[in-house]
């Protein structure tokens, strides 16, 4: 196979094997909707050739003053009067608008799903990989995918539309020109062989341009999304100038390296066009020396000048494919690594989770580093387990784990008895609830906030809100459930956005709740109010509290104390000397 693709590679050009490739991915199965393209490319071109024949005999005819015309092309022979003439290039030229509406709204449709194709493949392969792998993404790397990457999916079809009609009009062209001057012919084979020859190597630095923009251009992007996030912390610190500076220096240079892509684009076709315009001149003289017929002349000359628009517009279309090909290449290159990134499970059932067992758990980032070693503990139903100790003990892996968000690289994790990855990925997040420190809001009404794309009543949202104990401030709202919170909406206080989150999570009734540092972030009454919504969870849960505030812990019955990866006490509050504890332990 390898052998096969060097083989294609060495007879192909490199831009249209991608381009090839590149529609392959986006259209897949329905390849077959590009057909349409050569098909009407080739309608116009033989249209339009024969159009421009008949107009040049009628040109022909006005300075011969004659009425008929003797045509005459490879086999074939006719003889058509003036209006016959004029008939036939009414007929074609019809026939080519006709062509050119039909390939313009076949172009338009394709370049409408090449987009959907591009973002559906992008969402799709994302929201399917596991959170283990994503989690360590570019910041914003999703939302570049999705706008400026996902955008350029339009380019190749649009290079297709133009290729298909300037290509095969081309073709066409060549072959009217070597049956009726074979010299002429000749002279513009050299002229194209040596001007590729010669624009080889601006090509070649297009290319690297154009991958050196799009790397810039992502940079700026990350950067810009970064300090979107960072905008409190830069105000907080006073560096919001520096971080401007640092922006606008990569703006600056973004900008440059866009100037020298745009000059190799700008100069090729032109150069292209001063070099066939050259060779026009050349046939005319090389016919004026070899006393060519007029006829052939006059057909050999005016194709010559319509070929230079269709190579104008190859050649546009060409540098345009080279500047966006990086884009969708990354795009792709995503696509291909998220499919990846998805973890084997299994397809038994979880109901309810009755019982959690860790036997020896451990874990190790890709980076190496150990977070995690020889973890064991056996939870029931009913559990409250405290996991306490200091920044960077391993508190958040080990929640994580227990969420199913990270697997463990040692040891094993037990649900019901069985090896957590037994389960199918819908049972058990079916089972699953998760309050973390700073909740993020839909930017969508409450009760969609609430449901969070899950199938539920107007009345089930009510009865999760009310067991999260705010849904009295909800209804005193003018537009109740139906008030739109998060980014550019109603703003909610750290209190009400953590009671909105634990109504989420209590929605589906789970029997394993996570709750992460759910009270960190809030002042003594909102907390107050949140570990008093906490007394609705059902008796018959599993509860992982990961906190240090006293009045949340309070409620657990098991503890586990965490430093640097290792358990070094675990049991009841007096087993592990909670209160000790709780007057030395930090974040």
């Amino acid at each position: 196979m390898t052998t096969l693709k060097r083989a294609v590679s060495a007879v192909v050009p490199d831009t249209v094997l991608s381009l090839w490739q590149i529609l392959g991915r986006l259209f897949g199965r329905r390849r077959r909707r590009l057909i349409a393209h050569p098909i009407l490319g080739a309608v116009i071109a033989l249209s339009e050739t024969v159009s421009l024949l008949t107009i040049i005999r009628l040109l022909l005819l006005l300075v011969e003053d004659d009425n008929r015309a003797d045509l005459t092309w490879g086999p074939l022979n006719a003889s058509l009067s003036f209006g016959g003439l004029a008939g036939v290039a009414a007929v074609s030229l019809l026939i080519t608008l006709l062509a050119r509406v039909a390939e313009a709204r076949v172009s338009a449709r394709n370049q409408a799903f090449a987009l959907r194709q591009a973002r559906s493949l992008v969402i799709d392969t994302w929201f399917a990989a596991d959170w283990e792998q994503l989690h360590a993404s570019r910041l914003g790397h999703l939302q570049q995918l999705l706008g400026l990457n996902a955008q350029q999916a339009v380019v190749p079809v649009q290079l297709l539309g133009v290729a298909s009609v300037s290509l095969i009009s081309l073709a066409v062209y060549l072959v009217i020109v070597v049956i009726s001057a074979p010299t002429i012919a000749l002279l513009f084979a050299v002229v194209a062989v040596g001007s590729a020859a010669m624009l080889k190597p601006l090509r070649r630095s297009s290319k690297g341009l154009a991958r050196t923009q799009a790397a810039m251009l992502g940079e700026l992007q990350l950067n810009a999304t970064s300090y979107v996030n960072l905008n409190r912390e830069l105000h907080v610190f006073g560096v919001e100038a520096a971080a401007a500076e640092h922006l606008k220096d990569l703006s600056v240079m973004t900008a440059d390296s866009y100037a020298r892509l745009k000059f190799i684009q700008r100069l090729l076709p032109n150069i292209y066009q001063q070099v066939l315009l050259g060779a026009v001149v050349a046939v005319v003289i090389v016919g004026r020396i070899l006393d060519v017929d007029a006829v052939q002349f006059g057909t050999a000359a005016i194709l010559a000048v319509r070929s230079l628009s269709y190579i104008q517009q190859l050649n546009s279309s060409t540098q345009i494919y080279i500047e966006t090909r990086p884009f969708l290449e990354d795009l792709l290159e995503s696509v291909s690594e998220n499919r990846k990134l998805r973890r084997p499970r299994g397809d038994a059932v979880l109901d309810a989770v009755h019982t959690i067992s860790l036997d020896s758990l451990g874990y190790r980032y890709p980076s190496g580093t150990q977070a995690l070693q020889g973890i064991d503990i056996e939870l029931s139903a009913g559990d409250w387990l405290g996991i306490i100790g200091p920044s960077g003990g391993g508190k958040t892996t080990l929640a994580n784990i227990l969420a199913g968000l990270l697997s463990p690289t040692a040891g094993t994790m037990g649900i019901n008895g069985r090896p957590a990855e037994a389960y199918s990925a819908q049972s058990w997040t079916a089972q699953l609830g998760l309050l973390s420190q700073e909740p993020v809001l839909l930017a969508a009404t409450i009760e969609e906030n609430i449901a969070f794309h899950r199938p539920a009543t107007l009345e089930q949202v009510r009865i999760a809100a009310a067991r999260a104990g705010i849904d009295r401030e909800i209804e005193v709202l003018a537009e109740g459930y139906d008030t739109l919170v998060g980014e550019g909406h109603a703003s909610l206080s750290g209190g009400q956005r953590q009671r909105l989150a634990l109504a989420r999570a209590l929605l589906a009734s789970p029997t394993c709740l996570i709750l992460d540092e759910p009270t960190s972030a809030l002042d003594a009454a909102n907390e107050a109010l949140v570990e008093r919504s906490l007394r609705e969870i059902s008796s018959e849960s599993i509860v992982i509290v990961v906190s240090h505030r006293e009045a949340l812990l309070r409620r657990c019955n098991r503890f586990l104390v965490l430093e640097q990866g290792r358990v070094v006490a675990q049991g009841g509050a007096t087993d592990v000397d909670l209160a000790a504890r709780m007057a030395t332990t930090t974040m």
